[in-house]
């Protein structure tokens, strides 16, 4: 059975794509960023000269220090982006050499010159990109060689006189010397390359030279030889001496001067984003524009798990890299757009890579955490040893035989891990939608309950404000909240995703009266400082959702102001208004957390798809008869495969302990777990694959990323440090409810109310929740008991010592409570002591901030079952109890 021979490695192949291959070396090479300097040349060094390198990357970014010659090779760049930093490429032609000289001429005149030989032409250099800064290219034709100079004349033959005593006189006569030889004729200068720069945006023009190659200098004539000398000798009378005559004969004719290479050609367009796109695909060919969006996935995967945040992070822009790719691979790959989708719409819900809510809500428990960690950590740590360090090298082929049926078994059980956090998935969502079933009846009767009061409240007044007096009615803000509530399914849609307290309004509501806008619009500038850096954070930009015809508002703050414009004339009604504002709010976050539950499904089945393929993947190795070291090194690969998948379940366990401490102690760990471990950038696999890198390279890149993972002990020693520096102390916020809060829970069953840091105290920091006491003063049962539900609601609120004000949205949590229908006395209340440390079950929102929406209601079958009686119910108490930090 034939199988592939590489896998899309760390992620598998999605449906319908190829798996990237890898480019064909020498010809085409993608990364996720090349830099254009010293390692630059080994793209170069299998590519022949007249033949085209393409390089394809997210970012081309070029050494301000490093000029590139192309020593003959073509260049086309595909990019995001190009940043020259004024680097120059050189793409010019070789000049021509220069002739050779003339010779002596023997009986004739000198020999003629060689000419001068032609320069070559320049190539072609092709850009595209979205954006182009700082390039320099130079594709200038070579120019010709120098025509060579022509030979030299022979000299003339001397003539001589010489006079004998008494003797006749010999004499003889000088001869002319023979004419230079001609020059050569200087060689044509070549012309000038070829260049194409496309982009979407010029951030500075580019530097272009195309001139053609000058033509060769004519090679001058030879010179003409000399006349022969006369020589005078002895007896002539005179001294010895020569008598040199300066005639010449006629020197050799001066060479063509060379023709010069005529200029390149050279072409600049400003694309409009989608032909970019398009021109991608065009140049590159279909295959490897889907092998480069296939790759860009690959890459947006990788830096979805590498973000850290935090303002000194390294990797605090990752995530916006990630959205960057995302958005990128879908348009060289349709296909891809229904992955690049659900995960950008993960990141905008602030799910994390492994499919976790961001603010994800949980109850500690490290021992469960550490245990789990340390039992199944060590397994999948050896996995990941056996592929790297025995496969990757595979020297022992006999000892490996079995490998490929372990990697199976390895990916099945992958499988059903995954299939069973889908059923989970799908458990939790049905349970989302029960929650909003619930409570958008309960929004509903609030909704008439107001609706049906506005008259009443006409005649109430509200006054807000401080410094500048904003005065209207109840009725006016009732309106407006009734409004809200209404724009909730999409209103809040937008913006609650990333700031859970947030959401965007028409004008209307707020330009009603002066009151509605006071009460609305305070704190606005502050509330959109937070939506804008939320939004910044995953590269968005926040006018695109707000716009002009938007308010925003921020749902905490309008129940704050709510409440201080409450006065005895106004507190029924107004209390009304206040519950109607924070049930609004509440159904926000529960259609926030549907979406978050709907991602949830989607992740686990995305995790059950990359099982799938790797079982498939293993299966096909399996079933090879004739193993070789280049099958088992793939099979290593899927070990490999195997241990990552792995690894996110140790993740999620170390992910849970970081939400334990971040619920509990409010201190931000979210910089602290790198969801990388155990992967490496694309670009380094890219390397090894290429032969670029060797074994042991890859095997430190993996075995550095394996380093980084957080163990859940690492987490408790913060949680536990939090309680032992300074004790808490306890006290009891105590509650009564009489007149028309008792009648309505008659009509109702429902006690609801709101409790805000500012009741407790300015001077109590980091409230939390340790028990609840409930009695029920006039009703009557045979048993003196009632038993009630108490719920806090999805907000937990609480005051710090630095003044900021910590607000988390967590689920909403109930618990059944028997309580009494005698007073409260703390004789007969117990709190408890200093909390656990592990596992605070005692109650289901111990140790969350005591502030927020609270509700007492009776099950609907109390009265039935336990012969429970309203008639002369009276008041009713509710205690509850709660640990602080008192001012340093």
């Amino acid at each position: 059975m034939s199988f592939p021979i590489h896998i899309d490695w760390p992620h598998l192949p999605r449906p319908h794509i190829p798996p990237y291959r890898g480019p064909l070396l020498g010809t085409t090479v993608i990364r996720d960023r090349i830099n254009i300097d010293g390692s630059f040349l080994r793209f170069l060094e299998h590519v022949a000269p007249g033949r085209t390198l393409t390089i394809v990357a997210r970012l081309v970014e070029h050494d301000s220090t490093f000029n590139l010659d192309l020593n003959g090779v073509n260049l086309t760049i595909v990019a995001s982006m190009y940043i020259g930093h004024g680097g120059g490429i050189n793409r010019d032609g070789v000049n021509g050499q220069p002739g050779k000289a003339g010779n002596t001429g023997e009986d004739k005149k000198g020999t003629k010159a060689g000419n001068g030989t032609n320069g070559s032409p320049s190539g072609t250099i092709s850009v595209l990109a979205e954006t182009v800064s700082g390039l320099h290219i130079s594709a200038k034709g070579g120019a010709g060689g120098a025509g060579g100079r022509g030979g030299p004349g022979r000299p003339g033959d001397n003539g001589r006189i010489f006079h004998k005593p008494n003797g006749p006189v010999f004499e003889s006569e000088p001869t002319p010397g023979s004419a230079g030889g001609d020059g050569g004729s200087g060689g044509m200068g070549a012309q000038g390359g070829s260049v194409d720069i496309s982009a979407v945006q010029f951030l500075s023009e580019p530097t272009v030279d195309i001139s053609g190659g000058l033509g060769g200098t004519a090679g001058p004539g030879g010179q003409g030889g000399a006349w022969g000398r006369t020589i005078v000798g002895p007896g002539s009378g005179h001294p010895d001496e020569d008598d040199t005559s300066s005639t010449r004969a006629a020197a050799g004719r001066v060479g063509v001067q060379g023709i010069s290479g005529q200029p390149g050609r050279y072409t600049k367009k400003i694309l409009p984003t989608a032909q970019y796109w398009h021109d991608v695909v065009d140049l590159l060919g279909r295959a490897n524009a889907e092998a480069w969006a296939q790759y860009r996935l690959s890459v947006a995967d990788y830096y979805f798990r590498a973000y850290l945040p935090g303002p000194n992070s390294p990797h605090a822009d990752d995530l916006k890299l990630a959205v960057e790719e995302y958005k990128a691979a879908p348009q060289c790959s349709p296909n891809l757009a229904i992955e690049c989708t659900r995960q950008l719409t993960n990141i905008s819900l602030g799910i994390n890579v492994l499919g976790m809510q961001r603010d994800l809500d949980v109850v500690p428990d490290f021992d469960k955490y550490i245990g789990e960690f340390t039992s199944f950590g060590p397994l999948v740590l050896q996995l990941f040893a056996t592929g790297v360090s025995q496969v990757l090298h595979a020297v022992d082929l006999q000892s490996l035989q079995a490998l490929p049926m372990i990697d199976k078994q390895k990916a099945k059980d992958a499988l059903a891990s995954a299939k069973d956090s889908n059923s989970i998935a799908q458990t939790e969502r049905q349970d989302v939608d029960d929650s909003i079933a619930e409570l958008d009846q309960k929004v509903e009767s609030v909704r008439q309950e107001i609706q049906g009061a506005l008259a009443e409240m006409e005649h109430h007044g509200i006054t807000f404000g401080q410094i500048v007096k904003a005065v209207g009615t109840v009725a006016q803000v009732a309106t407006a909240v009734i409004s809200v509530i209404g724009a909730i399914p999409t209103g809040g849609a937008s913006l609650i995703a990333l700031v859970p307290d947030v959401i965007a309004l028409t004008k209307t509501i707020t330009d009603v009266a002066p009151i509605v806008s006071a009460i609305f619009t305070s704190g606005s500038e502050d509330t959109l400082k937070k939506v804008k850096a939320e939004y910044g954070k995953v590269g968005k930009d926040v006018s695109t959702i707000i716009d002009s015809t938007k308010a925003v508002v921020s749902m905490v703050t309008l129940i704050e102001n709510l409440a201080k414009g409450t006065t005895p004339d106004n507190s029924k009604y107004l209390a009304l208004v206040k519950r109607g504002a924070e049930l609004a709010h509440e159904l926000m976050l529960q259609y926030r957390q549907r979406n978050l539950s709907e991602m949830r499904v989607a992740a686990t089945e995305n995790t059950i798809k990359r099982s799938q393929d790797l079982v498939e993947l293993t299966t096909q190795i399996g079933d090879t008869i004739n193993l070789t070291a280049t099958t088992l090194r793939i099979a290593g690969l899927c070990v490999i495969k195997s241990a990552q998948l792995k690894v996110d379940i140790l993740q999620g366990f170390a992910f849970e302990a970081q939400r334990s401490v971040e619920i509990y102690t409010l201190k931000d760990e979210s910089a602290t777990l790198h969801f990388d471990a155990g992967y490496i950038h694309p670009d380094v696999e890219a390397d090894f694959r290429e032969h670029f890198i060797s074994d042991a390279q890859l095997i430190a890149a993996y075995t550095g990323s394996w380093s980084h993972i957080v163990q859940p002990i690492d987490l408790q020693q913060d949680y536990t440090s939090y309680w032992a520096t300074e004790p808490a102390q306890s006290d009891i916020r105590r509650l009564s409810f009489t007149g028309s809060d008792v009648e309505r829970f008659r009509q109702t069953l429902t006690l609801s109310f709101t409790l805000e840091p500012v009741e407790l105290g300015m001077d109590r920091f980091d409230t939390k929740a340790q028990t609840v006491f409930c009695s029920f003063l006039g009703a009557t049962s045979p048993s003196g008991v009632v038993t009630c539900e108490v719920r806090h609601g999805n907000r937990y609120s609480q005051q710090r010592r630095d003044g900021s004000r910590s607000d988390l949205y967590l689920k909403s949590r109930a618990m059944t409570l028997p309580s009494r229908t005698k007073p409260l006395e703390l004789a007969n209340v117990s709190i408890g002591t200093q909390p656990p440390l592990t596992t605070p079950q005692s109650l289901p929102f111990w140790g969350r901030g005591v502030c927020g929406r609270w509700e007492v209601s009776l099950p609907a079958n109390e009265s039935a079952t336990h012969v429970v009686d309203l008639t002369n119910l009276a008041e009713i108490q509710v205690w509850i109890a709660y640990q602080f930090l008192a001012r340093a």
